[in-house]
């Protein structure tokens, strides 16, 4: 009899999800159908907006979310269902009605760039980022309103702030990128001008030429992140694409490990180290960066301040010392052409 009745249940709940599946498939079917009229002209952006804003509402009713009157708000388990594991964790959340972010002690995961429409014009990702929702109970809910009704505004704001729980909730949102013209992602016109200016600095090595090389690799690399975001292909297509596929050389396998170096409540210092042992020339890579979060934290402004090589010229010292350790191993020693801060 309790099999019976199990296999019962089962019975009754695969069709609610497969008809929740096949509701969530439907709404973003009608997102790609919209996209796909503003790239040719029948419809206009701001009427692009209300048609999303409308599907994201459908998508909310699919997938069961609460606090409708909040905009809705969906749990972990009920993004996981329609979008699959997590591609990334944060510990920093957004506080909501305190318009504030907070660090948490434990990571929690975040759907992000979920690739809905990939068109000429646009490209509509869908993401899910975690923020701290105050819940109030019905109890609560139903004191706050007796509050205001006996006119005791204060004690029924007080008790909203302080009364219910806190949860980590996620909400549904769309985002539109627009794509760069083809002729503004030139990527093969930037190695020929980094090549000429190469040769330049190669038969005159002069601050000057340095610097203009130096600039002209920073722009390069910006241009080549823009293009890379705005492809939405493989990376091994996209660099066989730029250098050919008759330079490919056999693949590498490279440790990489990426930890929090340094935290504190409003940034953390991320290091990133990579490693290439089975490289024809080994190597080893340490790149840090600061995410910050939250006012007070500024970085220096002005121009990008250029340093003279011989400012690192201690590097020798580190070498040493890295070599000596035997964290890496000396492979060759590179002066650079021009070193940039900022």
């Amino acid at each position: 009899m309790k099999k019976l009745l199990i296999l019962l249940v089962i019975l009754l709940v695969l069709p609610l999800i497969s008809s929740a599946s096949t509701s969530f498939d439907q709404e973003i079917q009608k997102l790609t159908h919209y996209a796909e009229d503003y790239e040719i002209g029948n419809i206009n952006y701001v009427q692009l907006l209300l048609y999303m804003s409308n599907v994201k509402q459908n998508l909310n009713e699919v997938l069961g979310a609460t606090e409708k009157q909040e905009g809705g708000v969906l749990k972990q388990e009920q993004i996981e269902a329609a979008l699959g594991k997590p591609n990334k964790e944060t510990k920093w959340v957004w506080v909501e009605r305190e318009e504030r972010e907070k660090k948490l002690d434990n990571s929690v995961p975040v759907w992000e760039n979920k690739i809905v429409f990939d068109g000429k014009k646009i490209r509509v990702t869908l993401n899910a980022y975690p923020s701290i929702f105050h819940k109030l109970t019905p109890e609560i809910k139903k004191q706050i309103t007796e509050l205001k009704e006996e006119g005791k505004f204060e004690d029924a704001t007080k008790l909203s702030e302080e009364g219910g729980n806190n949860e980590v909730v996620y909400r549904l949102n769309f985002r539109t990128d627009f794509k760069k013209p083809e002729e503004q992602l030139d990527i093969q016109g930037k190695i020929n001008s980094i090549k000429s200016l190469a040769e330049i600095f190669n038969s005159d090595p002069s601050r000057e030429n340095g610097v203009a090389l130096a600039k002209e690799s920073v722009n390069a690399e910006r241009l080549f992140e823009n293009y890379f975001k705005q492809s939405g292909g493989k990376c091994e297509d996209i660099m066989k694409s730029i250098f050919g596929a008759e330079n490919f050389r056999e693949s590498m396998g490279i440790i990489t490990q990426e930890i929090s170096f340094y935290e504190k409540d409003r940034f953390e210092v991320i290091a990133r180290l990579e490693i290439c042992d089975d490289c024809q020339w080994h190597w080893t890579n340490l790149n840090l960066w600061i995410e910050r979060r939250g006012p007070g934290i500024k970085m220096p402004e002005g121009e990008l301040e250029m340093k003279s090589p011989d400012s690192y010229k201690d590097i020798d010292e580190v070498v040493k010392v890295v070599d000596d350790l035997e964290i890496s191993k000396k492979v060759a020693r590179l002066v650079p052409v021009a070193v940039m801060k900022g």
